[in-house]
């Protein structure tokens, strides 16, 4: 998804993509500020923490429908192996951070590691394939 010219399934991606993470920003943001100074508890603090997951859902419907409705099966291939990767990273900073805890007394990674090293690892897997795949002019 480099600088190229987009197909229909790529721009409505890209449109849902922006619009389901600001979602997500927007509720983190809220959903913070509620538990903090709201100082909720009990039950109500289960469905607050609840909220920000829905737009991380929308997120992977957001990538199936791109791999659904894209026609090319190279730029799907790239959406995939990508996908691949982020899953990748998340399940080794897991077992990690499983396997450290489990022999030190070490502590729980910050919030929204796992998060972030998806979508961290997903943008380079990206770039990197974009980078390989480019044509070399033949002059």
């Amino acid at each position: 998804m480099g600088c190229r010219v987009k197909s229909k399934a790529e721009k409505r991606y890209l449109k849902r993509l922006i619009w389901a993470m600001s979602v997500y920003v927007v509720v983190v943001f809220l959903t913070t500020i509620l538990v903090r100074h709201g100082h909720v508890t009990g039950w109500i603090l289960y469905v607050v923490a609840v909220a920000p997951c829905i737009p991380i859902l929308r997120l992977i419907q957001v990538l199936a429908l791109y791999v659904q409705e894209e026609t090319d099966e190279f730029q799907r291939l790239l959406v995939v192996r990508s996908i691949l990767c982020g899953g990748a990273a998340m399940l080794v900073v897991a077992a990690f951070s499983d396997f450290l805890r489990s022999y030190t007394k070490i502590g729980d990674l910050p919030p929204f590691t796992m998060f972030m090293v998806f979508w961290v690892v997903f943008g380079l897997a990206q770039g990197v394939q974009g980078m390989m795949t480019r044509a070399v002019d033949d002059e």
